[in-house]
């Protein structure tokens, strides 16, 4: 009985102390690989700032033009918005968010889903 009731806590202690992965505008914060390109990196920074440089998620360049400025926004938890800009021209990408915790995010467009790792 005694080995249960350690088992029971340490479960417990474990679910209610372990990392809380609930909003994913902080979780997405940091390096993430998409696993499905190669392992190619992206970068979610904070106030919105993405840096994306081979165009993984959303393009970096488009008809010989740099697209330097690139953001990304969450609305509702479910869906991830991307653009990348230059003074001249605006791209744009939306993903829905599938699901994720702390270390993978499932994303999803025109029924093709694929992974972001945490890296």
């Amino acid at each position: 009985m005694k080995k249960l009731t350690i088992l029971l806590l340490l479960a417990f202690c474990y679910s209610s102390c372990g990392e809380k992965c609930e909003n994913i505008s902080e979780i997405i914060l940091g390096q993430w690989s998409l696993l499905a390109a190669d392992n190619d990196v992206v970068v979610f920074q904070e106030a919105g700032v993405l840096v994306d440089p081979d165009g993984v998620l959303v393009a970096s360049t488009s008809n010989g033009i740099q697209l330097d400025d690139q953001r990304w926004s969450i609305s509702g938890d479910s869906l991830l918005m991307l653009s990348a800009r230059s003074t001249s021209l605006l791209l744009e990408a939306n993903y829905n968010i599938e699901s994720f915790d702390c270390d993978v995010i499932t994303l999803e467009s025109t029924g093709v889903f694929f992974d972001l790792e945490r890296r």
